[in-house]
């Protein structure tokens, strides 16, 4: 019985989490691919406290892009994580944010602004993911992000994140 509503607990947090990934926009320069999107309404009050109190705290972003294949499983060509960070000063009342792909940081900032750390937290603009030469042209693919926006667990020991659903982008190269 403790069982069944643990597990209740668990959709019922799921479904009440209405964070969602919108936006998504994909532009070819020369021989790269860059990704653009938003995450909408991920700033719940535990979050904003974890924040506020000076905890690191990340936004996680899983892009893969797959080949559509039509009796087997769609291929995956390419993974990468997007990693948003956002940790506040106490002392200095300021935000020491950072981006990185695959664990590699490709941007840093600082801001007093908690609107400016928003923004950087939840809107991917132009982030480089792939050569293009990994893709062949012509050819069908679909992109998929998913954001882990608070990574957790209940009685430390089943895992609770909150995140978003994927969402899918169809596109041809």
């Amino acid at each position: 019985m403790k069982i069944k509503k643990v597990i209740l607990l668990l959709v019922s947090i799921e479904f009440i989490y209405s964070a969602e990934i919108s936006d998504i926009k994909l532009r070819f320069y020369e021989d790269d691919l860059f990704l653009s999107f938003r995450v909408d309404e991920a700033f719940t009050q535990k979050v904003i406290d974890r924040v506020r109190s000076g905890l690191e705290t990340n936004f996680i972003y899983k892009i893969h892009i797959s080949k559509d294949r039509n009796f087997w499983r769609d291929k995956v060509l390419i993974k990468k994580d997007i990693i948003s960070t956002a940790k506040f000063d106490v002392i200095k009342k300021q935000y020491n944010l950072t981006r990185k792909i695959d664990n590699q940081i490709v941007e840093s900032s600082f801001t007093d602004s908690e609107k400016e750390m928003r923004l950087w937290m939840t809107h991917i603009s132009e982030v480089k993911i792939s050569l293009l030469s990994v893709l062949k042209k012509e050819s069908r693919y679909y992109l998929r992000v998913k954001g882990i926006l608070l990574k957790r667990s209940l009685l430390k020991i089943v895992p609770s994140n909150l995140s978003t659903k994927w969402k899918r982008k169809d596109f041809i190269y």
